[in-house]
Formats: structure tokens, sequence, C-alpha cells
């Protein structure tokens, strides 16, 4: 496997850099739009963090009604023994982190490959993890949970839902 050369790295972090500033320009419009609403620097960062780390696996969406900020991040998770990706869907209340991020699943496989049952356990699994994360950053590590918990042949084989 041939090492990126110096200029292929600097093009790396250039590109990361000009999305995080996207990002951040985004978040500011929105905020500038809505006076009485206030985006946490925690949450600035750990989004310009994810985007970072999973650049092309993920999106983000910023939505305010009149009174509150609700930013959705999706983390696309593809494993060897899945047909097809997986979506984990975070919305961040404005109050997040101290505030849990409400977590949903998205996919496209048939329910002989993805029985409901086993989203539901993969959602209970993921919401025993989130509540000792009060307070902090949550996302990546729910990620990398759900993505070793995707990995195990033994979550996947949940009879389906009756």
């Amino acid at each position: 496997m041939k090492l990126p050369s110096a200029a292929e790295k600097r093009k790396r972090r250039n590109i990361k850099l000009k999305r995080a500033q996207r990002w951040r320009r985004r978040i500011n419009k929105t905020l500038a739009s809505s006076v009485s609403v206030n985006l946490s620097a925690e949450m600035l960062e750990e989004i310009e963090a994810l985007e970072a780390i999973f650049a092309n696996e993920m999106t983000q969406e910023i939505n305010h009604t009149s009174d509150d900020l609700i930013v959705e991040v999706t983390v696309f998770i593809r494993t060897a023994l899945l047909l097809d990706v997986i979506g984990i869907k975070f919305e961040l209340p404005s109050e997040y982190p101290s505030k849990p991020a409400s977590i949903a699943l998205s996919h496209k496989l048939s329910m002989r490959d993805f029985a409901p049952k086993i989203g539901d356990n993969l959602l209970e699994f993921l919401a025993q993890h989130a509540a000792p994360l009060l307070g902090q950053a949550m996302i990546f590590p729910l990620v990398e949970l759900a993505r070793e918990w995707l990995s195990d042949p033994q979550n996947l084989n949940a009879p389906p839902v009756s």
C-alpha cells in the first residue's frame, strides 16, 4: 500500500477544514435568524469533530421551531454482516449534552435481513449506554458501540417480531 504524499495529506486536511468552515457558516446563519436559540459550544465542537471523522458517512441538518433548535446528525454504518447501510439518527435538543439525544434507525433492509426486533434491541442497547454519558459528547462513543454491536452475529439473529 502506497503512503499518501505530503501534498495529498495537505489536500485532505484542506478538504476537512473547508467542510468545518461550511458547517460553522450554516450554524451561524441559522443562529442569526433565531436570536433566542443558542447552540452550545460542546455541541458545535462535537459536530465539527464528527464531520472530520466520518466525512462522507454522515449528514447533518439544522431545524428550528419558534422556541427550540434541533440538530439532526445521521451516521451511516456498514459492516461485513449487513447487506446495506444502517443510518443512526441523533436528534440533539438545544440543551444537549445535558439532555440526551433521541436516537432512531433508518435502513432499506428487508424484514428477513433486519427484523424490527433487531432494531429495537440496538436502540435499547444504545439508550442504556447513553445514560451514563449525559453531560458529555456521546455521539461518537454510541456510533462505535453500534458498529461493534452490528458486527456481532449473535445480535443479528434476533427472532422476527410477529
